[in-house]
């Protein structure tokens, strides 16, 4: 089985560059990288997101009718529900790894040997009594998933009387076929080699870096620009 890595990218391309060199680095698989651009037209950032992909052998996608919905949350689930439905079910004998546009891979791993025995790993968020997978990182054995009853649907919204982040509506899935997923929750601030974190996180012992809020969907760009310093002096250590 080959490895499928899936982003989705609305700015901040310098990140997408960090992407491509950090995967390719600590990678211990063949792999393909698929970049969907879901950026707003006006911005103009789609040709420098072109030569992205050609400087480091990435497939380009452009998501077709840029939706901006007044909640950010909304427009990151329809781009990632567009991405699994139009681009990752035809891999249906391969593994998938989907990572946030802001998730770093700072140390070796595998994710085909790690996933030869599962059928989902993932971040399970919960809201009341309903759970379901958060979009920022997950993997999916497809000759498995494929397998289950139902789709996979990672729109957001209520489910259950309880308002979920981007994923919430996977819930169903899971519920529907009673499994129980590789649940890799998140080590949230701390330290990363020394560095002292501002509202970052890691997955996986430290192998996965999340910058949080890349996107500046928040905008407090002074806490941006304290934890770009913050990641600029973590890479200098990796």
């Amino acid at each position: 089985m080959k490895l499928k890595i899936f982003t989705t990218v609305t700015n901040q391309p310098e990140f997408a560059k960090l992407q491509a060199q950090t995967f390719k680095e600590f990678l211990e698989c063949e792999y393909e990288f698929h970049l969907v651009d879901d950026s707003v037209d006006s911005q103009n950032l789609s040709e420098e997101y072109i030569s992205i992909c050609e400087k480091n052998s990435m497939v380009y996608h452009r998501k077709p009718e840029r939706i901006v919905p007044h909640d950010p949350m909304m427009g990151c689930a329809f781009a990632v529900q567009w991405t699994y439905q139009n681009i990752i079910k035809q891999y249906n004998d391969s593994i998938i790894l989907f990572v946030d546009s802001d998730m770093f891979l700072f140390e070796k791993f595998n994710p085909v040997k790690y996933m030869q025995d599962k059928i989902i790993t993932g971040c399970i968020q919960r809201r009341g009594e309903v759970e379901y997978i958060w979009n920022g990182i997950f993997m999916l054995n497809m000759s498995k998933v494929v397998s289950l009853k139902g789709d996979l649907n990672f729109n957001c919204g209520t489910v259950e009387g309880e308002l979920t982040d981007v994923g919430g509506h996977t819930y169903y899935f899971l519920k529907d076929n009673d499994l129980v997923i590789d649940d890799i929750q998140p080590s949230y601030g701390g330290f990363y080699n020394g560095i002292e974190l501002e509202n970052m996180e890691t997955f996986m012992n430290g192998k996965f870096f999340h910058f949080r809020g890349g996107t500046l969907w928040d905008r407090k760009k002074d806490v941006y620009e304290r934890k770009l310093e913050i990641l600029n002096n973590i890479l200098e250590t990796i």
